[in-house]
């Protein structure tokens, strides 16, 4: 099975590159014992580190007490529970980095132009909506994709959930995956999660709406990391402009979304319409 790294993992991984600076890699590993490759291995996410590599290095690169605790802080942050990797035969690598971003996010921005995100779904819109994709034909796959699902949904259960800003099209009201029946059921429980202190739901109006494809920004403790995906593809974006620039596309998207109050009266509306 091959490394996923966590949301630390690879926030430390990128502190540790930031720190080599200029010296060349081969030097580093030269001065730590190390052999070909690790480093390149270490600074890309490709491989953890231990901690006594970690104090290794961190000597070698002359660091300081404070910002040692706070790195190996990042380290054990990336050892937490990792219970998704039960479903990772099931799960390509962008998959299951999603999976490990959503799990240590304390806030989470998602807009979306077709679905409920997953994290609002009912068993049956899950479903509906995972057999609706033609590459996932193994109904094995689908019932371990629909777990995976209703699992990750835990973490709004939390005694401190992380907090949930979802801007959805106004399409999604009436993408009906299933049938008209699972949809009136999944609209009930967004209309009841949006009662979450946590979660705040706002429909983007079909006049307003210019999203062509989903963003996802998860807010970790240290540092945030951007995803997007479009009808074909995944994209993973953390450098600070592409941060900046998804901030910048949920704001737009935001000054165009209805009140919350507006939402839950037209999600209410399309309730009565079923």
């Amino acid at each position: 099975m091959a490394f996923q790294a966590s949301a630390a993992q690879q926030q430390l991984a990128r502190d540790l590159k930031q720190l080599r600076g200029t010296t060349s890699i081969k030097t580093v590993e030269a001065a730590c014992g190390w052999g070909y490759g690790k480093i390149s291995k270490i600074e890309n996410s490709r491989i953890g580190i231990s901690q006594p590599d970690l104090d290794r290095l961190l000597e070698y690169y002359g660091v300081g007490q404070e910002e040692r605790a706070r790195l190996s802080s990042l380290l054990q942050s990336s050892r937490t529970d990792r219970w998704w990797e039960a479903f990772n035969r099931w799960l390509n690598p962008t998959q299951a980095a999603h999976v490990a971003w959503e799990n240590e996010a304390v806030r989470i921005h998602h807009a979306q132009p077709s679905y409920v995100p997953g994290l609002l779904q009912t068993v049956d819109y899950a479903t509906a909506l995972i057999r609706d994709d033609g590459f996932q034909p193994d109904p094995d796959k689908v019932d371990a994709l629909v777990a995976l699902r209703m699992q990750r949904q835990a973490r709004l259960d939390e005694a401190e959930p992380p907090e949930l800003n979802v801007l959805l099209a106004e399409a999604v009201l009436w993408n009906a995956y299933g049938s008209a029946e699972i949809l009136t059921a999944q609209l009930e429980h967004l209309r009841r999660m949006m009662e979450r202190p946590a979660v705040n739901v706002r429909i983007v109006p079909f006049s307003r709406m210019t999203l062509m494809s989903s963003i996802e920004l998860f807010e970790l403790e240290v540092g945030a990391v951007v995803m997007t995906e479009g009808m074909w593809q995944h994209a993973v974006l953390d450098s600070d402009l592409e941060i900046k620039q998804a901030r910048r596309a949920l704001a737009y998207l935001g000054e165009r979304a209805l009140t919350e109050i507006e939402t839950i009266q037209q999600i209410e509306q399309r309730i009565k319409q079923q």
